[in-house]
């Protein structure tokens, strides 16, 4: 489902604009950044969190 939340969140930005996501530990983090990649946007930052969460910023696609 975190992808499904990702593509909503992503379709009501702006092309260049900047959406942070905060995931889960394991196949969250797992596959959500290689999804993203392949759908043409770009993971600008990924940073584990103290508590184990990610912090991912994605760059909306053109």
């Amino acid at each position: 489902m975190n992808m499904v939340y990702a593509k909503v969140a992503l379709s009501k930005l702006q092309s260049g604009q900047i959406l942070e996501l905060i995931l889960d530990d394991g196949p969250p983090i797992n596959n959500v950044p290689g999804s993203v990649q392949k759908e043409g946007h770009t993971i600008l930052e990924k940073t584990q969190l103290d508590d184990g969460a990610w912090q991912l910023m994605i760059r909306k696609a053109s």
